[in-house]
């Protein structure tokens, strides 16, 4: 016999809504955002590479296996679009194989490889040289065994970390990103919320400005 009234689920949370709530507050700012995916899965390093990549290689240069290369024509065809800043906003949750015996969490190993990656890939002279900056944050306020939630990197980053002396290729072949990022500017590029009480995976956010 069938109860009076049907229980049901109401979905109060989730990386979805994350992700939209990110996306108001982007447009706050007055970047046109662009929600991808909730499903970014993958090695950590290899995944934050192709993202920044994403942003500065065209699709014919190179096999995006994880992102997908249906998904950076979407982006390229977006930052053709007209629009002087847009955001692309992923979520999901990344893997590290860890091999070294540093301190870090996926979220910083995954900013120190768009670092790297930014700073491999300088766009040409004759582009219009759009500011690249990248957000990568957990949302249980907790990257890792640190106390740090995750990082912002730029395209100007990897030139802050070589004139201060420190190898970012050096420190995520020991999965030392937390190390990295606290001598890094004084550990400003760290994001640091605080536990959020929640977990809805991470959230990636990578923001294009033409201004």
């Amino acid at each position: 016999m069938l109860p009076a009234e049907q229980p049901f689920n109401l979905i109060v949370a989730s990386n979805t809504i994350a992700m939209e709530v990110a996306g108001k507050q982007v447009e706050a700012l007055g970047f046109t955002p662009y929600l991808m995916s909730n499903s970014l899965s993958g090695e950590a390093r290899e995944v934050a590479t192709e993202l920044a990549e994403s942003v500065v290689l065209s699709t014919h240069d190179r096999t995006f296996s994880h992102i997908g290369n249906d998904m950076v024509h979407k982006i390229q065809h977006a930052m053709t679009s007209g629009y002087e800043k847009v955001c692309f906003i992923w979520g999901g949750e990344t893997t590290v194989t860890i091999v070294g015996d540093g301190v870090g969490g996926r979220c910083q190993e995954m900013g120190l490889a768009a670092l790297i990656a930014l700073g491999r890939h300088p766009l040409p002279s004759s582009s219009l040289h759009p500011m690249i900056t990248v957000v990568i944050t957990s949302t249980d306020g907790q990257d890792g065994p640190t106390d740090a939630s995750g990082v912002i990197v730029s395209r100007n980053t990897a030139l802050e970390a070589e004139k201060q002396g420190l190898s970012p290729l050096a420190y995520l072949d020991r999965n030392d990103s937390y190390t990295f990022f606290s001598k890094l500017n004084g550990g400003d590029n760290l994001l640091k919320s605080g536990l959020t009480g929640t977990n809805l995976m991470d959230i990636v956010m990578v923001f294009v400005d033409f201004t």
